[in-house]
Protein backbone atom coordinates (compact mmCIF):
# COMPACT_ATOMS: atom_id res chain seq x y z
CA UNK A 1 0.00 0.00 0.00
CA UNK A 2 1.33 3.40 -1.01
CA UNK A 3 2.12 5.73 1.86
CA UNK A 4 0.68 8.85 0.14
CA UNK A 5 -2.89 9.13 -1.14
CA UNK A 6 -4.82 12.24 -2.31
CA UNK A 7 -8.60 12.52 -1.88
CA UNK A 8 -10.34 15.12 -4.05
CA UNK A 9 -13.85 16.34 -3.17
CA UNK A 10 -16.67 15.56 -5.57
CA UNK A 11 -17.04 19.23 -6.50
CA UNK A 12 -13.29 19.51 -7.12
CA UNK A 13 -12.80 22.35 -4.66
CA UNK A 14 -10.51 20.63 -2.10
CA UNK A 15 -7.66 18.12 -2.09
CA UNK A 16 -6.71 16.25 1.09
CA UNK A 17 -3.43 14.34 1.48
CA UNK A 18 -3.58 11.14 3.55
CA UNK A 19 -0.23 9.93 4.96
CA UNK A 20 0.21 6.49 6.55
CA UNK A 21 3.20 4.94 8.29
CA UNK A 22 5.84 3.56 5.93
CA UNK A 23 9.33 3.92 4.51
CA UNK A 24 10.85 7.39 4.87
CA UNK A 25 10.36 9.61 1.86
CA UNK A 26 10.42 13.31 0.99
CA UNK A 27 9.50 16.10 -1.39
CA UNK A 28 10.03 14.07 -4.56
CA UNK A 29 7.39 11.53 -3.58
CA UNK A 30 5.01 14.29 -2.64
CA UNK A 31 5.48 16.03 -6.01
CA UNK A 32 4.94 12.69 -7.75
CA UNK A 33 1.57 12.05 -6.09
CA UNK A 34 0.43 15.62 -6.90
CA UNK A 35 1.35 15.03 -10.55
CA UNK A 36 -0.43 11.69 -10.68
CA UNK A 37 -3.65 13.26 -9.33
CA UNK A 38 -3.32 16.39 -11.52
CA UNK A 39 -3.56 18.71 -8.49
CA UNK A 40 -2.24 22.01 -9.88
CA UNK A 41 -4.40 24.85 -8.53
CA UNK A 42 -4.80 26.38 -5.09
CA UNK A 43 -1.84 24.54 -3.57
CA UNK A 44 -1.05 25.38 0.07
CA UNK A 45 2.76 25.78 0.01
CA UNK A 46 3.06 25.96 3.78
CA UNK A 47 1.04 22.77 4.31
CA UNK A 48 3.04 20.93 1.64
CA UNK A 49 6.35 21.98 3.20
CA UNK A 50 5.23 20.81 6.63
CA UNK A 51 4.14 17.39 5.28
CA UNK A 52 7.33 17.00 3.21
CA UNK A 53 9.47 17.52 6.32
CA UNK A 54 7.38 15.04 8.34
CA UNK A 55 7.71 12.27 5.72
CA UNK A 56 11.27 11.56 6.94
CA UNK A 57 9.65 9.94 9.99
CA UNK A 58 8.47 6.41 9.04
CA UNK A 59 5.84 6.48 11.79
CA UNK A 60 4.28 9.76 10.72
CA UNK A 61 0.58 9.67 9.86
CA UNK A 62 -1.62 12.67 9.01
CA UNK A 63 -4.56 14.04 7.08
CA UNK A 64 -3.87 17.50 5.59
CA UNK A 65 -5.76 19.78 3.20
CA UNK A 66 -3.11 20.72 0.67
CA UNK A 67 -5.12 22.55 -2.00
CA UNK A 68 -8.28 24.61 -2.21
CA UNK A 69 -9.89 25.59 -5.48
CA UNK A 70 -11.59 28.88 -6.35
CA UNK A 71 -15.34 28.42 -5.82
CA UNK A 72 -17.74 29.56 -8.51
CA UNK A 73 -19.95 32.57 -7.62
CA UNK A 74 -23.56 32.31 -8.87
CA UNK A 75 -25.07 35.43 -10.38
CA UNK A 76 -27.55 37.42 -8.30
CA UNK A 77 -31.17 37.40 -9.39
CA UNK A 78 -32.68 40.67 -10.55
CA UNK A 79 -35.01 42.40 -8.14
CA UNK A 80 -37.47 45.23 -7.85
CA UNK A 81 -36.18 48.08 -5.69
CA UNK A 82 -38.97 50.28 -4.39
CA UNK A 83 -38.09 53.96 -4.10
CA UNK A 84 -41.17 54.54 -1.95
CA UNK A 85 -41.93 52.45 1.15
CA UNK A 86 -44.80 50.00 0.77
CA UNK A 87 -46.05 48.00 3.72
CA UNK A 88 -47.38 48.47 7.21
CA UNK A 89 -44.97 49.76 9.86
CA UNK A 90 -45.57 49.76 13.66
CA UNK A 91 -45.73 53.56 13.76
CA UNK A 92 -44.03 56.76 12.64
CA UNK A 93 -41.62 58.83 14.70
CA UNK A 94 -42.51 62.46 15.37
CA UNK A 95 -40.16 65.43 15.69
CA UNK A 96 -40.54 65.41 19.48
CA UNK A 97 -39.33 61.82 19.70
CA UNK A 98 -42.77 60.29 20.25
CA UNK A 99 -44.30 57.64 17.98
CA UNK A 100 -47.62 58.12 16.21
CA UNK A 101 -49.06 54.61 16.13
CA UNK A 102 -51.88 55.79 13.83
CA UNK A 103 -49.44 56.56 10.99
CA UNK A 104 -48.61 53.07 9.73
CA UNK A 105 -48.08 53.78 5.99
CA UNK A 106 -50.63 51.16 4.99
CA UNK A 107 -50.97 53.17 1.78
CA UNK A 108 -48.26 55.08 -0.04
CA UNK A 109 -49.69 58.11 -1.89
CA UNK A 110 -48.15 58.74 -5.31
CA UNK A 111 -48.49 61.68 -7.70
CA UNK A 112 -48.34 61.27 -11.48
CA UNK A 113 -44.79 61.43 -12.80
CA UNK A 114 -43.15 60.17 -9.61
CA UNK A 115 -40.31 57.66 -9.92
CA UNK A 116 -41.69 54.69 -7.93
CA UNK A 117 -39.27 51.81 -8.40
CA UNK A 118 -36.22 50.51 -10.22
CA UNK A 119 -35.78 47.10 -11.83
CA UNK A 120 -32.33 45.89 -10.84
CA UNK A 121 -30.94 43.55 -13.57
CA UNK A 122 -29.45 40.15 -12.73
CA UNK A 123 -25.69 39.70 -12.54
CA UNK A 124 -23.55 37.18 -14.43
CA UNK A 125 -21.99 34.24 -12.63
CA UNK A 126 -18.28 34.25 -11.82
CA UNK A 127 -16.78 30.85 -12.84
CA UNK A 128 -14.54 29.02 -10.38
CA UNK A 129 -11.53 26.72 -10.76
CA UNK A 130 -11.05 23.26 -9.33
CA UNK A 131 -7.85 21.97 -7.73
CA UNK A 132 -7.21 20.15 -11.03
CA UNK A 133 -7.42 23.49 -12.89
CA UNK A 134 -10.76 22.83 -14.60
CA UNK A 135 -13.46 25.51 -14.80
CA UNK A 136 -16.30 25.33 -12.28
CA UNK A 137 -19.54 26.68 -13.74
CA UNK A 138 -22.33 28.48 -11.82
CA UNK A 139 -25.79 29.66 -12.87
CA UNK A 140 -26.34 33.25 -13.95
CA UNK A 141 -28.89 35.40 -12.08
CA UNK A 142 -32.47 35.32 -13.32
CA UNK A 143 -34.30 38.50 -14.36
CA UNK A 144 -36.78 39.91 -11.84
CA UNK A 145 -40.38 38.97 -12.47
CA UNK A 146 -42.16 42.34 -12.54
CA UNK A 147 -45.68 42.94 -13.80
CA UNK A 148 -46.37 46.72 -13.85
CA UNK A 149 -50.05 47.65 -13.84
CA UNK A 150 -51.65 50.31 -16.05
CA UNK A 151 -50.80 52.99 -13.49
CA UNK A 152 -47.06 52.59 -14.15
CA UNK A 153 -44.86 53.09 -17.19
CA UNK A 154 -41.49 51.36 -17.60
CA UNK A 155 -38.69 53.62 -18.82
CA UNK A 156 -35.52 51.56 -19.00
CA UNK A 157 -34.98 50.27 -15.49
CA UNK A 158 -37.40 52.78 -13.93
CA UNK A 159 -41.12 52.52 -13.16
CA UNK A 160 -42.88 55.87 -13.36
CA UNK A 161 -46.41 56.66 -12.17
CA UNK A 162 -48.66 57.71 -15.06
CA UNK A 163 -51.51 58.67 -12.73
CA UNK A 164 -52.04 59.76 -9.15
CA UNK A 165 -53.22 57.23 -6.60
CA UNK A 166 -51.87 54.70 -4.14
CA UNK A 167 -48.84 52.49 -4.80
CA UNK A 168 -49.71 48.85 -4.14
CA UNK A 169 -47.72 45.66 -4.61
CA UNK A 170 -48.84 42.05 -4.59
CA UNK A 171 -46.04 39.63 -5.39
CA UNK A 172 -44.72 40.46 -8.84
CA UNK A 173 -47.57 42.86 -9.60
CA UNK A 174 -47.06 46.54 -8.81
CA UNK A 175 -49.41 49.36 -9.73
CA UNK A 176 -50.67 52.83 -8.89
CA UNK A 177 -54.41 52.44 -8.40
CA UNK A 178 -56.65 55.52 -8.83
CA UNK A 179 -59.24 54.06 -6.43
CA UNK A 180 -58.13 52.06 -3.42
CA UNK A 181 -60.79 50.04 -1.60
CA UNK A 182 -60.17 49.38 2.08
CA UNK A 183 -62.50 46.60 3.14
CA UNK A 184 -62.55 47.27 6.89
CA UNK A 185 -62.62 49.97 9.54
CA UNK A 186 -59.78 52.48 9.75
CA UNK A 187 -58.20 51.63 13.10
CA UNK A 188 -54.88 50.54 14.58
CA UNK A 189 -54.69 47.58 12.22
CA UNK A 190 -54.53 49.80 9.15
CA UNK A 191 -53.47 53.13 10.63
CA UNK A 192 -54.27 56.35 8.81
CA UNK A 193 -54.93 56.04 5.07
CA UNK A 194 -53.51 58.52 2.55
CA UNK A 195 -53.65 58.45 -1.24
CA UNK A 196 -53.14 60.86 -4.12
CA UNK A 197 -56.12 59.21 -5.82
CA UNK A 198 -59.57 58.19 -4.59
CA UNK A 199 -60.36 55.89 -1.67
CA UNK A 200 -63.37 53.90 -0.53
CA UNK A 201 -63.53 52.76 3.10
CA UNK A 202 -65.91 49.82 3.60
CA UNK A 203 -66.32 50.57 7.28
CA UNK A 204 -65.97 53.43 9.75
CA UNK A 205 -63.12 55.79 10.54
CA UNK A 206 -62.26 55.29 14.21
CA UNK A 207 -61.46 57.83 16.88
CA UNK A 208 -58.35 59.89 16.16
CA UNK A 209 -57.69 58.38 12.72
CA UNK A 210 -57.39 60.16 9.38
CA UNK A 211 -58.34 59.37 5.78
CA UNK A 212 -57.08 61.67 3.02
CA UNK A 213 -57.39 61.52 -0.75
CA UNK A 214 -56.58 64.02 -3.48
CA UNK A 215 -59.69 62.78 -5.25
CA UNK A 216 -63.03 61.38 -4.02
CA UNK A 217 -63.39 59.76 -0.60
CA UNK A 218 -66.28 57.42 0.25
CA UNK A 219 -66.86 56.06 3.77
CA UNK A 220 -69.67 53.52 4.01
CA UNK A 221 -69.71 53.69 7.81
CA UNK A 222 -69.37 56.63 10.19
CA UNK A 223 -66.68 59.16 11.05
CA UNK A 224 -66.21 58.99 14.81
CA UNK A 225 -64.12 61.84 16.24
CA UNK A 226 -61.91 61.40 13.19
CA UNK A 227 -60.71 63.35 10.14
CA UNK A 228 -61.55 62.93 6.46
CA UNK A 229 -59.99 65.22 3.84
CA UNK A 230 -60.46 65.17 0.08
CA UNK A 231 -59.44 67.36 -2.81
CA UNK A 232 -62.61 66.14 -4.53
CA UNK A 233 -65.98 65.00 -3.26
CA UNK A 234 -66.73 63.20 0.02
CA UNK A 235 -69.59 60.86 0.84
CA UNK A 236 -70.20 59.56 4.38
CA UNK A 237 -73.02 57.00 4.31
CA UNK A 238 -73.61 57.20 8.07
CA UNK A 239 -72.94 59.94 10.63
CA UNK A 240 -70.12 62.33 11.37
CA UNK A 241 -70.04 62.27 15.14
CA UNK A 242 -68.06 64.05 17.85
CA UNK A 243 -66.44 67.43 18.50
CA UNK A 244 -63.10 66.23 17.11
CA UNK A 245 -64.60 65.12 13.82
CA UNK A 246 -63.48 67.15 10.80
CA UNK A 247 -64.55 66.52 7.21
CA UNK A 248 -63.15 68.71 4.42
CA UNK A 249 -64.13 68.31 0.76
CA UNK A 250 -62.72 70.32 -2.12
CA UNK A 251 -65.95 69.56 -4.00
CA UNK A 252 -69.35 68.37 -2.78
CA UNK A 253 -69.92 66.69 0.57
CA UNK A 254 -72.79 64.35 1.50
CA UNK A 255 -73.41 62.71 4.85
CA UNK A 256 -76.50 61.24 6.44
CA UNK A 257 -76.28 63.24 9.63
CA UNK A 258 -73.75 65.03 11.83
CA UNK A 259 -73.48 65.88 15.51
CA UNK A 260 -71.01 68.32 17.04
CA UNK A 261 -68.67 68.08 14.06
CA UNK A 262 -66.91 70.51 11.72
CA UNK A 263 -67.66 70.13 8.01
CA UNK A 264 -66.34 72.16 5.07
CA UNK A 265 -67.12 71.84 1.37
CA UNK A 266 -65.95 73.78 -1.65
CA UNK A 267 -69.23 72.87 -3.35
CA UNK A 268 -72.62 71.75 -2.03
CA UNK A 269 -72.87 70.22 1.43
CA UNK A 270 -75.91 67.97 1.75
CA UNK A 271 -77.31 66.28 4.87
CA UNK A 272 -79.39 63.21 4.15
CA UNK A 273 -81.21 63.63 7.47
CA UNK A 274 -79.97 66.62 9.47
CA UNK A 275 -77.31 68.16 11.69
CA UNK A 276 -77.04 69.31 15.29
CA UNK A 277 -74.49 71.58 16.97
CA UNK A 278 -72.12 71.51 13.99
CA UNK A 279 -69.81 74.06 12.43
CA UNK A 280 -70.60 73.94 8.72
CA UNK A 281 -69.12 75.93 5.83
CA UNK A 282 -69.89 75.42 2.14
CA UNK A 283 -70.92 77.14 -1.05
CA UNK A 284 -74.46 75.78 -0.65
CA UNK A 285 -75.95 73.89 2.31
CA UNK A 286 -78.95 71.60 1.92
CA UNK A 287 -80.98 69.46 4.35
CA UNK A 288 -84.27 68.60 2.65
CA UNK A 289 -84.65 64.82 2.99
CA UNK A 290 -85.36 62.70 6.06
CA UNK A 291 -86.09 64.97 9.01
CA UNK A 292 -84.34 67.83 7.24
CA UNK A 293 -83.62 69.51 10.56
CA UNK A 294 -80.62 71.65 11.53
CA UNK A 295 -80.25 73.12 14.98
CA UNK A 296 -77.47 74.40 17.19
CA UNK A 297 -74.08 75.49 15.93
CA UNK A 298 -73.36 77.49 12.78
CA UNK A 299 -74.18 76.95 9.12
CA UNK A 300 -72.29 79.33 6.81
CA UNK A 301 -72.81 79.35 3.04
CA UNK A 302 -71.61 81.64 0.30
CA UNK A 303 -74.77 81.33 -1.79
CA UNK A 304 -77.71 79.45 -0.28
CA UNK A 305 -79.03 77.53 2.71
CA UNK A 306 -82.00 75.27 1.97
CA UNK A 307 -83.39 73.21 4.90
CA UNK A 308 -86.59 71.67 6.21
CA UNK A 309 -86.52 72.95 9.80
CA UNK A 310 -84.10 75.40 11.43
CA UNK A 311 -83.69 75.59 15.21
CA UNK A 312 -85.90 73.85 17.76
CA UNK A 313 -87.96 74.35 20.91
CA UNK A 314 -86.61 75.33 23.35
CA UNK A 315 -84.31 77.42 21.23
CA UNK A 316 -80.83 75.95 20.74
CA UNK A 317 -78.47 78.74 19.60
CA UNK A 318 -78.48 78.38 15.82
CA UNK A 319 -76.84 80.60 13.21
CA UNK A 320 -77.69 80.54 9.49
CA UNK A 321 -75.31 82.77 7.54
CA UNK A 322 -75.18 83.43 3.79
CA UNK A 323 -72.98 85.66 1.64
CA UNK A 324 -70.46 84.42 4.17
CA UNK A 325 -66.78 85.14 3.67
CA UNK A 326 -65.52 84.02 7.08
CA UNK A 327 -62.49 82.18 5.70
CA UNK A 328 -61.66 84.95 3.25
CA UNK A 329 -61.90 87.52 6.05
CA UNK A 330 -59.61 85.44 8.26
CA UNK A 331 -57.09 85.16 5.43
CA UNK A 332 -57.33 88.90 4.80
CA UNK A 333 -56.66 89.61 8.47
CA UNK A 334 -53.59 87.38 8.40
CA UNK A 335 -52.32 89.00 5.21
CA UNK A 336 -53.03 92.51 6.47
CA UNK A 337 -51.21 91.90 9.75
CA UNK A 338 -48.23 90.56 7.84
CA UNK A 339 -48.22 93.51 5.43
CA UNK A 340 -48.55 95.99 8.29
CA UNK A 341 -45.53 94.45 10.00
CA UNK A 342 -43.53 94.69 6.78
CA UNK A 343 -44.64 98.29 6.26
CA UNK A 344 -43.67 99.20 9.84
CA UNK A 345 -40.23 97.70 9.35
CA UNK A 346 -39.85 99.69 6.12
CA UNK A 347 -40.77 102.91 7.93
CA UNK A 348 -38.30 102.16 10.74
CA UNK A 349 -35.55 101.53 8.21
CA UNK A 350 -36.41 104.79 6.49
CA UNK A 351 -35.72 106.79 9.64
CA UNK A 352 -32.06 105.85 9.61
CA UNK A 353 -31.46 106.15 5.88
CA UNK A 354 -31.35 109.93 5.57
CA UNK A 355 -31.38 110.90 1.88
CA UNK A 356 -32.27 107.31 0.91
CA UNK A 357 -35.38 107.20 3.10
CA UNK A 358 -37.71 107.87 0.18
CA UNK A 359 -37.26 104.36 -1.28
CA UNK A 360 -38.18 102.65 2.00
CA UNK A 361 -41.19 104.94 2.50
CA UNK A 362 -42.46 104.19 -1.01
CA UNK A 363 -42.13 100.46 -0.28
CA UNK A 364 -44.18 100.91 2.91
CA UNK A 365 -46.83 102.84 0.99
CA UNK A 366 -47.11 100.08 -1.63
CA UNK A 367 -47.71 97.49 1.08
CA UNK A 368 -50.44 99.67 2.54
CA UNK A 369 -52.05 100.04 -0.90
CA UNK A 370 -52.07 96.25 -1.38
CA UNK A 371 -53.88 95.69 1.94
CA UNK A 372 -56.43 98.42 1.12
CA UNK A 373 -57.11 96.96 -2.33
CA UNK A 374 -57.66 93.50 -0.85
CA UNK A 375 -60.19 94.88 1.64
CA UNK A 376 -62.03 96.72 -1.13
CA UNK A 377 -62.13 93.60 -3.32
CA UNK A 378 -63.53 91.56 -0.46
CA UNK A 379 -66.28 94.09 0.24
CA UNK A 380 -67.20 94.16 -3.45
CA UNK A 381 -67.33 90.37 -3.52
CA UNK A 382 -69.65 90.33 -0.50
CA UNK A 383 -71.99 92.91 -2.09
CA UNK A 384 -72.22 90.72 -5.18
CA UNK A 385 -72.98 87.64 -3.07
CA UNK A 386 -75.73 89.50 -1.20
CA UNK A 387 -77.63 90.05 -4.44
CA UNK A 388 -78.21 86.28 -4.84
CA UNK A 389 -77.87 84.83 -1.32
CA UNK A 390 -81.01 83.19 0.15
CA UNK A 391 -82.11 81.19 3.16
CA UNK A 392 -85.06 78.88 2.55
CA UNK A 393 -86.85 77.00 5.37
CA UNK A 394 -89.51 74.69 3.99
CA UNK A 395 -91.11 73.72 7.30
CA UNK A 396 -90.46 75.73 10.49
CA UNK A 397 -88.00 78.53 11.20
CA UNK A 398 -87.98 78.55 15.00
CA UNK A 399 -87.79 81.54 17.27
CA UNK A 400 -84.30 82.50 18.37
CA UNK A 401 -82.54 81.43 15.19
CA UNK A 402 -79.97 84.04 14.19
CA UNK A 403 -79.78 85.00 10.53
CA UNK A 404 -76.78 86.68 8.95
CA UNK A 405 -76.59 88.14 5.46
CA UNK A 406 -73.04 89.32 4.91
CA UNK A 407 -72.45 91.68 7.82
CA UNK A 408 -76.18 92.15 8.53
CA UNK A 409 -77.65 90.30 11.52
CA UNK A 410 -81.25 89.44 12.37
CA UNK A 411 -82.79 87.28 15.14
CA UNK A 412 -86.09 85.49 14.54
CA UNK A 413 -88.58 86.71 17.18
CA UNK A 414 -91.58 84.72 15.96
CA UNK A 415 -91.67 81.29 14.33
CA UNK A 416 -92.04 81.24 10.55
CA UNK A 417 -93.19 78.51 8.18
CA UNK A 418 -92.47 77.93 4.51
CA UNK A 419 -90.32 81.02 4.15
CA UNK A 420 -87.53 82.23 1.89
CA UNK A 421 -85.37 85.13 3.09
CA UNK A 422 -82.93 87.42 1.33
CA UNK A 423 -81.34 90.81 1.92
CA UNK A 424 -82.06 93.83 -0.26
CA UNK A 425 -78.82 95.86 -0.41
CA UNK A 426 -80.68 98.85 -1.88
CA UNK A 427 -83.11 99.21 1.04
CA UNK A 428 -80.79 97.51 3.55
CA UNK A 429 -83.70 95.37 4.71
CA UNK A 430 -84.54 91.69 5.15
CA UNK A 431 -87.07 90.52 2.58
CA UNK A 432 -89.37 87.58 3.24
CA UNK A 433 -91.54 85.57 0.90
CA UNK A 434 -93.75 82.53 1.39
CA UNK A 435 -92.70 79.30 -0.26
CA UNK A 436 -95.35 77.37 -2.17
Amino acid sequence: MERLRIEIAADGTTAVLHVTAGPPTGTAALQQVLLQNHVVHGLDAQALATVAAALADPGHQSRTEIARGTPACPGQDGRLELLLPVGVVPGTGADDGSIDFRERHFLQPVAAGVDCARVIPPTAAQPGRSVRGTTLAAPHGRPALVRPGPGLRRDGDRLLAVRSGALVRNGATIDVVPLFEHGADVDYRSGNLHTDGAIAVRGSVGEGFTVTGDEAVHVTGAVLDATVRSGGSVRIDQGVMGPRSLVIAGGDLWCRHATGAALQAGGTLTFGDGASHCRVTATTISARTGRGTVFGGELRARHRIDVGTAGREPGAPTLLAVADLTFANAELVRNTLGEEKLAQRARLRARGQGPNAGKALRAAARLGDIARDERLQLRQQQRELLLQATIAVHDTLHQGVRLQFGEHHHTVTDPRRHVRLRWNPDTDRLLEETLP
